[in-house]
């Protein structure tokens, strides 16, 4: 739904020429930036991007953990990974760019959802078809594959339509410094009381 509301949002700023473009530019960055800042919040930089624990950290925690006659040859294990290794320094550098990298991969994947639907919902408005614009947010807002009613489907549709109309309703100055609010959406007209 945060999509589907910056959309409306969008479309709004697109008739406000370049003060509205550059409000568009400084809303996109600081949504990419909570993106970002997010995914680092998620967890640690391993799990979030899948990369598990180290060698020395599964023989130390798990492999050899409560053998007491081992403990000699879990140290001497340790240390010849870590001769055969580059330096930690250097392995940390690498880690990192892995981790960026991966985070790059997912915040571009975001950005591509984002270009796609505005993308699909734009097709919608300027073709002026409910059915247009009714299948974006079918395939968009709700997967495409949950159970939804032609019902539920009309309510956000209509709630959508309300809500670029009623952004249209305020002047220049509420819209570029952020003083409107949302009309209300019921959330069971939209998802159903099971879904809740």
């Amino acid at each position: 739904m945060a999509v589907l509301h910056l959309w409306i949002l969008n479309v709004r700023l697109k008739a406000e020429g370049a003060n509205g473009k550059d409000l568009q530019q400084e809303i996109f960055t600081h949504l990419w930036l909570d993106c970002e800042m997010k995914l680092h919040l998620a967890g640690s930089p391993d799990r979030m991007v899948g990369m598990g624990e180290s060698s020395a950290g599964q023989i130390s925690g798990r492999v050899w953990k409560g053998r007491k006659d081992n403990d000699e040859v879990m140290r001497r294990s340790i240390e010849e990974q870590r001769d055969k290794q580059i330096p930690y320094k250097s392995k940390q550098l690498i880690r990192l760019i892995q981790v960026k990298s991966r985070l790059n991969k997912v915040l571009q994947d975001l950005m591509s959802a984002w270009y796609g639907q505005s993308l699909a919902y734009d097709e919608g408005l300027y073709y002026e078809g409910d059915a247009i614009l009714a299948a974006a947010i079918w395939r968009n807002v709700y997967g495409a594959n949950q159970p939804v009613t032609a019902t539920q489907l009309e309510s956000l549709l209509t709630y959508v339509r309300k809500q670029l109309k009623h952004v249209e309703q305020f002047d220049r100055d509420e819209i570029l410094n952020g003083r409107f609010k949302w009309g209300h959406v019921r959330v069971e007209d939209v998802v159903g009381k099971g879904s809740i």
